[in-house]
């Protein structure tokens, strides 16, 4: 991860607990040399809400002038990759109907816009929880939570997804990875109106990713981006989601696992690395990870030197900002301590002063300039 021409000697002055070096340098002193540890890194990162000029975050009293506030804060953290959420309301009206010049999407893209020029590799999630406005035609009939419903077209979702993908590539947004869903192992969505059972689910998000594979593939630019998958949870070790995806033998479909991953403790990545290459292909993306209240055992880069170390392929922190959640989810600010940046909020609403987080300063440097 760091190129130097000599070799660095770092001495620990504390042997405190707590205290990150003295835990890494166990004898006291360690020696950091050019040596390149993994090659497949594909850089620190962080999550990302790009709804705040949407009109739920406007309700709550966001106003426009704070994206540069927000603009320069990103700049300075300048993330080597942004997991950044997206939903088919934003940009449609029908199967097959899109419209780029919809309220949401260009609020979505003035996000969007930050990470093209600092040259952030993007990795959007579509999510299957959608708006209201869509609802009536993109649900599965019977469902009846569609607020959680996921899409009743599989070749038509598909096709969404490859419009969307063509639309930012023409425009120059630097996506490269594509996910599905957020969490499809906890109860994130519904599959079956009668019976939505873990395997259900599992069969229909791997016949998903199938079908956005099918379509990238037919409109010749499958090469241009990857497939992750499953998103799943800090428990999809343990029920059965990435070695019940990889029985599928998703060959081909899917480049690389990703997962989700808040209580492994630093010193206890290299065992869980190794469980997680046994379940996959190996190569294996942690795509949410963070604490709010950081020790070393907890620490975020603590945590990002040994997902690095041991070899999987990336670390994105939970998350860039607080955040008021779009259509059909409204009425209060996701507002954790976990966060790199605020809107100060008092009051359930937003003032408008930023806030930089204390985070910031631990994970904030690490993600900057360790490169790609």
């Amino acid at each position: 991860l760091l190129t130097l021409n000599t070799p660095l000697y770092v001495r620990s002055l504390s042997s405190s607990v707590g205290n990150l070096l003295a835990a890494l340098a166990t004898s006291g002193e360690i020696e950091v040399t050019n040596t390149v540890i993994n090659n497949s890194f594909l850089g620190a990162g962080v999550n990302v809400l790009p709804m705040q000029l949407m009109k739920n975050s406007k309700n709550l009293g966001y106003r426009a002038e704070f994206l540069a506030s927000e603009r320069e804060v990103i700049r300075s953290l300048n993330p080597k990759v942004a997991r950044v959420w997206f939903q088919n309301d934003w940009f449609q009206t029908g199967w097959y109907n899109y419209n780029f010049e919809k309220d949401e999407f260009k609020a979505f893209l003035e996000y969007m816009d930050i990470f093209k020029e600092i040259g952030t590799d993007i990795e959007l999630d579509f999510s299957f929880v959608v708006g209201t406005s869509i609802q009536n035609w993109f649900g599965i009939e019977g469902v009846t939570d569609q607020n959680r419903s996921a899409p009743n077209n599989l070749e038509a979702f598909a096709d969404s997804v490859l419009k969307c993908l063509q639309y930012l590539k023409q425009n120059g947004y630097p996506v490269k990875y594509i996910t599905l869903s957020n969490e499809p192992d906890h109860l994130n969505y519904i599959a079956n109106a009668e019976n939505n059972n873990m395997s259900v689910k599992m069969e229909y998000y791997v016949q998903t990713l199938t079908a956005i594979d099918a379509a990238l593939k037919t409109a010749g630019i499958r090469s241009e981006f990857e497939i992750w998958g499953p998103e799943c949870t800090s428990k999809g070790l343990e029920n059965g989601w990435l070695d019940g995806i990889k029985a599928y033998d998703l060959q081909g479909v899917i480049d690389r696992y990703s997962t989700h991953d808040y209580q492994t403790y630093y010193n206890a990545y290299e065992a869980r690395a190794a469980e997680y290459k046994a379940k996959t292909n190996g190569k294996v993306c942690v795509t949410e990870f963070g604490t709010a209240n950081p020790t070393f055992k907890l620490s975020n880069v603590g945590r990002l030197i040994s997902v690095a170390n041991n070899g999987l392929h990336t670390a994105l922190e939970w998350c860039l900002s607080n955040s008021a959640f779009a259509d059909p989810f409204a009425g209060s600010i996701h507002d954790e301590g976990i966060c790199l940046y605020k809107n100060r909020v008092v009051n359930g609403r937003y003032t408008n002063e930023l806030e930089v987080g204390s985070i910031s300063h631990e994970y904030g440097p690490a993600m900057s300039y360790i490169p790609k």
